[in-house]
């Protein structure tokens, strides 16, 4: 079996092995039990072009808790992006020399790769748009490790995935589950969000394997997952009731069973599951404390090598 990779950036779930993502999860449970960061005084530069509450901050918390320091580039008042005028590559090689990684955001999908690439220390996607390069990596990890964390594995799990196959974070959490091959994977989408054709023909290539299901009674009672994805990101477009998650709903799931959301909800998923046993959404975001701050090690780590 092959180490753990030892890639700069952290752009595509895809720049990730299998044992490198074992052993990102594996640090994050040292981590989340005390252990002490390896990243201490190192210095994070935070971009967010576009809006963010979980991942920024979750960010920020976990370079602090660490014993780092942030940088948060304050579009409005800097001369970074489109106010201004700055190219991304100018602010890249600008604050490769005030910080020791950079955390971006972007809402154009090539705006992270066109950053990570004038940069000489590491990035981090942080969430890059829509379109086929878009993608939310740590997204995954963290969900990775929320299921791990419930059940003390991932292989072997039955894991339903609701929304948008368009997204971000449903790109980089199919490609991380095909590292453990014995998931069964079920997926419940709208025709209208359904994967482009680009996207199935490169699950296909990589072996990735998922059921489209029409409707959630078809699994709901066998499931040890149920992860509602969002179905949009476009403010104001209506939720499909169909698709929405409420008590009524997931009354009949199991008991050790749990229900994932990535966040912010809008009616996708009703405030009655919050007092249900199986909810572990607002524990899933805070896993990404431990989970974010394992990424910047393995990345720092690399870089030094």
């Amino acid at each position: 079996m092959s180490g753990p990779s030892t890639t700069r950036h952290l752009l595509s779930i895809d720049d990730l092995d299998g044992d490198t993502i074992r052993a990102i999860l594996a640090r994050s449970r040292d981590l989340a039990a005390g252990a002490q960061s390896r990243a201490r005084g190192a210095i994070a530069a935070l971009l967010f072009f576009s809006p963010s509450t979980r991942t920024q901050y979750g960010f920020q918390s976990s370079v602090l808790r660490a014993g780092g320091g942030v940088i948060s580039v304050d579009l409005e008042n800097s001369r970074a992006g489109s106010n201004w005028g700055e190219s991304l590559a100018d602010t890249a090689r600008v604050l490769s020399g005030f910080a020791d990684l950079a955390v971006i955001r972007h809402s154009e999908a090539d705006g992270v790769y066109d950053f990570a690439e004038a940069c000489t220390i590491p990035v981090i996607n942080a969430g890059n748009g829509m379109g086929l390069r878009a993608e939310h990596p740590t997204q995954a990890l963290i969900d990775l490790f929320t299921i791990e964390k419930a059940f003390g594995r991932i292989d072997g799990l039955k894991i339903l995935i609701i929304g948008g196959t368009h997204l971000r974070a449903f790109r980089s959490q199919i490609r991380a589950l095909a590292h453990f091959p014995q998931v069964e994977l079920f997926v419940l989408c709208p025709d209208k969000f359904w994967m482009e054709f680009a996207d199935a023909e490169h699950y296909r290539r990589a072996g990735i394997r998922f059921t489209r299901i029409g409707h959630l009674d078809e699994v709901k009672r066998n499931v040890d997952v149920i992860y509602h994805n969002g179905i949009t990101e476009r403010r104001g477009e209506p939720v499909d009731s169909f698709y929405a998650l409420d008590r009524a709903k997931l009354s009949e799931m199991r008991a050790d069973a749990i229900v994932m959301h990535s966040l912010p909800r809008v009616e996708d998923l009703a405030h009655d599951v919050d007092g249900m046993p199986q909810a572990r959404y607002f524990e899933q975001a805070h896993n990404g404390v431990p989970v974010r701050a394992a990424i910047i090690e393995h990345l720092l780590a690399a870089q030094r090598e």
